[in-house]
């Protein structure tokens, strides 16, 4: 039968692409670094926390004080600004020196996370690195000005140095493991402060082996000491020294963990909407074709969200039978990484699941244990299916938005070159998202942004709208750089 005939080569070939990919893993592992560097820009993929980033290293770069948009609160935590800064020495928008950068924060993933599942899964390392990394989450991040690469890479490097640590134990070189391990646990905490999930993960496993009766106390808080110490100071220093730097301007400090006690409906509404959306966001970061997926907010029952909910209660189950045979730092971080963003109801695409995609994968893999040789071809299936997606959302939707984007730069610094002056309030008003994003990185200023209908707030003074509708009332066409208008209120 010809159906049978096509499933037969199907299995074939899945079959070998397989073992080609065994026997050259150098050769694949070049290739994914190759997808990433194919993808290098000299235009800007706009994004609001992109530009939030670069006016902090700019400012850093400058001499300065240390400003995001002219305001002394940085709120993000200083890891990645710190960085990303030496391009802005040469040029003042070296796109194309940060996407070499965020190239080479991508080519140290790959290398991270290939070493890690040769460790976890020899198997299928070189599948489950493929696929990890071909997403169209992580590729539409890795375009972005954004910190989620650097702080997977630091997050998957310390667990590299965890688990060789502790294979280690006893031999010449262990502690310095250690200490490594904290480091890099230090700065992906420094780069976001979820990061200290590792470091409970770890502190997991070593009580787990003392539970076990493989460890004793003493050395069990000494690698506790050295991995996780390092950790805990570089959070709470950061957040102490953003207090005390931004008393004096603004009477207080804001990071983003500051939105864990916005609790306004209760306690309980948040968190179960925080759960709500990281559930689907494993669903839209792992299924093929699931990206954009979603429900609106508190959709509990809608088809879409119930999709998610089996396909995680799979992850969760594979999970489970990956830690009962080995006590993973990174698996065991999961349920510390999954709970701290659960406390935040906002929906950030695939942002904050996205840098634990390698131990949801791996706890995919321990899941699918039941289908034996076959598992492999399911995951070459996947692997053509990821990359089909990303390629298409790039070449169709991605790279043609930052190309439309990056023509509109003339605009754009003829209003800054209006508004630059952060003394009177201003607001964008219905234009996209990228547009409001590069307003911000010419301005260097906070602004408003809101839809076309949003009311607009009693005491903005500046108004950045599309060329071609009336004024709003109360306001008057002050000028009309390019594909815009900039409004004063009378």
């Amino acid at each position: 039968m010809p159906f049978q005939r096509a499933i037969g080569a199907t299995r074939a070939f899945c079959g070998w692409v397989s073992v080609c990919a065994e026997r050259h893993p150098r050769l694949w592992v070049a290739g994914i670094c190759a997808l990433f560097a194919i993808q290098i820009s000299p235009w800007w993929y706009p994004v609001p926390d992109g530009a939030h980033y670069l006016s902090v290293a700019r400012s850093v770069a400058e001499g300065g004080p240390i400003r995001r948009l002219g305001m002394s609160n940085i709120g993000h935590f200083p890891g990645y600004m710190a960085l990303i800064w030496p391009p802005f020495l040469l040029q003042d928008r070296p796109f194309l020196l940060l996407s070499i950068q965020q190239w080479i924060f991508a080519a140290v993933l790959v290398l991270g996370v290939h070493r890690w599942f040769a460790r976890t899964t020899p198997g299928a390392a070189v599948l489950l690195t493929a696929i990890a990394l071909s997403t169209t989450a992580v590729w539409e991040l890795y375009r972005r000005t954004l910190s989620e690469i650097a702080f997977t890479a630091a997050l998957i490097w310390a667990a590299n140095l965890i688990r060789s640590a502790e294979e280690g134990a006893g031999h010449r070189g262990s502690w310095a493991r250690f200490g490594c391990a904290g480091l890099c646990v230090m700065l992906a905490v420094l780069i976001r402060p979820a990061g200290c999930a590792l470091a409970a993960g770890f502190g997991a496993s070593v009580l787990l082996a003392v539970m076990g009766g493989s460890m004793g106390w003493a050395p069990a808080l000494r690698r506790s000491a050295v991995v996780c110490l390092p950790a805990a100071v570089a959070l709470a220093g950061t957040i102490l020294a953003y207090r005390v730097l931004d008393a004096p301007d603004t009477g207080h400090s804001h990071t983003y963990l500051d939105d864990i006690v916005v609790a306004a409906p209760g306690w309980f509404p948040q968190i179960a909407e925080g759960v709500r959306l990281r559930i689907c966001e494993v669903g839209r970061l792992l299924i093929p074709g699931m990206f954009k997926a979603y429900a609106e907010a508190g959709r509990w029952l809608e088809a879409i969200v119930c999709i998610h909910m089996v396909f995680f209660a799979f992850i969760a189950w594979g999970w489970w039978r990956w830690v009962r045979r080995r006590r993973d730092a990174l698996a065991l971080a999961i349920p510390f990484y999954m709970g701290i963003h659960a406390m935040f109801p906002f929906e950030q695409g695939t942002r904050y699941v996205m840098p634990i995609a390698v131990p949801l994968l791996a706890s995919l893999w321990f899941g699918l244990a039941g289908m034996g040789a076959d598992r492999k071809r399911y995951l070459v299936v996947l692997l053509i299916a990821h990359l089909c997606v990303s390629m298409g959302f790039w070449i169709c939707v991605d790279a043609p938005m930052a190309r439309g984007q990056h023509l509109k730069w003339p605009g754009v610094d003829g209003v800054a070159s209006v508004i630059s002056d952060g003394a009177d309030a201003a607001m964008v008003y219905g234009l996209p998202m990228e547009t409001y994003s590069m307003l911000l990185l010419a301005t260097d200023r906070m602004m408003e942004f809101g839809g076309a209908g949003t009311p607009v707030r009693e005491g903005v003074r500046w108004v950045v709208m599309p060329a071609g509708p009336e004024p709003l009332p109360g306001f008057w066409r002050h000028s009309s750089p390019g594909d815009y208008q900039v409004l004063r209120c009378r």
